[in-house]
């Protein structure tokens, strides 16, 4: 317990801002702390108003389960609409997102950090982020599944699609803490190394 203690304080140092060690982490030590560290409490949230007091809100939850360089990013979101006065839940949502694929098959330059912020209506500045990943060349070999359903009113009558399954280039997932993001975009990108990954051709 006090080796694997030790393990996670070095490579979260690696991907925080205090420099890297001398021996950078290998793949498990990389993965372990990137599964590990996404567990605490990373929900991504974000509030809309369309309209004067007209609201959407979205929370979104991801998880990261590896196998070796065999990757799957489970997501989560839950959303709701609200009309303005009088205040009420107009309908709501909720979707699930699997991405999995191979980490070889990523571009690490590709892996990129974009900035959000909670309550982008009133101009904040940007606290939360999207973490977005292209494969190399643009290759569609990341298997996208997802799955959708709706409700009116009191959402008690949930209404699912079917979802769907396809193959796509691009992927995102939310994190609710921008530095951590960075981190984590770091980490990413050097297991995408780690497993062979390399930069777009051209």
């Amino acid at each position: 317990m006090k080796y694997l203690m030790v393990v996670f304080l070095m490579v979260g140092s690696m991907f925080g801002q205090q420099g890297a060690f001398e021996q950078e982490p290998n793949l498990k030590e990389t993965l372990d702390w990137m599964q590990t560290s996404l567990k605490a409490d990373r929900r991504f949230s974000f509030v809309q108003e369309n309209a004067p007091g007209a609201r959407n809100t979205d929370v979104e939850n991801s998880e990261l389960v590896p196998d070796g360089c065999q990757m799957t990013i489970n997501t989560q979101s839950s959303g709701t609409v609200y009309s303005p006065s009088p205040r009420k839940v107009e309908s709501a949502h909720f979707m699930t997102d699997s991405y999995q694929f191979n980490l070889r098959d990523l571009d690490p330059n590709a892996i990129k950090v974009n900035p959000q912020s909670m309550f982008a209506f009133l101009n904040h500045d940007p606290d939360e982020a999207i973490i977005e990943f292209r494969t190399r060349n643009d290759a569609p070999v990341i298997r996208w599944v997802w799955t959708w359903k709706t409700a009116k009113g009191n959402q008690k009558n949930w209404s699912w699609s079917n979802g769907a399954t396809s193959t796509t280039n691009t992927g995102s997932f939310a994190i609710g803490d921008l530095d951590y993001a960075r981190r984590l975009a770091k980490a990413f990108q050097h297991a995408v190394v780690l497993c062979g990954g390399k930069s777009a051709s051209f």
